[in-house]
């Protein structure tokens, strides 16, 4: 029977382990490398900006409510955004009111701007929640927050912008 003593286990367990803890460090160092990588290069500085420029109602059901959205997204950046997809949400006067998915292919020039269209699906206590406001406050103060993925870069770009739609012009 062998004896060994539980230091020398440890020391030989150490010796067999180290090559593989290696490639592990250095797998991962790889993978980071790569991943800041992708990031730099995709020219991305500051993430989009997106505008809600107009609510029109597409479908009114008892229980969902679906509407289309007009937004116009502005790119800050020095090159031109790919977008292949986004997941938002959007809130108005502090209330959630839809959320929304497209996988739309939209182009924004560098420094450019493009208006699209999306869907989005809404509650009828959402709407009734923004009806009591909208009749006090003759506007509508929005945020758009989201992300969107961008062809060539490995992580979605998150978004989140504020604004205020006036409605009723008050005298």
């Amino acid at each position: 029977m062998l004896n060994m003593s539980p230091l020398l286990l440890i020391e030989n367990s150490a010796k067999i382990a180290a090559p593989f803890m290696r490639v592990i460090f250095h797998t991962l160092l790889l993978l980071t490398f790569i991943f800041v990588a992708g990031c730099a290069t995709s020219g991305i500085k500051e993430p989009p900006r997106l505008n809600l420029t107009n609510i029109q109602i597409a479908d009114m059901g008892l229980v969902q409510q679906e509407f289309l959205l007009t937004m116009k997204i502005q790119n800050p950046n020095d090159q031109q955004l790919d977008i292949r997809g986004m997941d938002f949400a959007v809130e108005l006067n502090g209330e959630p009111f839809a959320t929304g998915v497209s996988n739309q292919h939209i182009v924004v020039p560098a420094y450019g701007e493009t208006s699209f269209d999306v869907a989005v699906s809404s509650t009828i206590s959402g709407i009734l929640n923004q009806l009591d406001k909208l009749v006090q406050e003759g506007n509508i103060n929005y945020l758009v927050k989201g992300k969107m993925k961008l062809s060539g870069v490995p992580v979605p770009i998150p978004f989140k912008q504020t604004g205020e739609i006036a409605l009723l012009s008050r005298k």
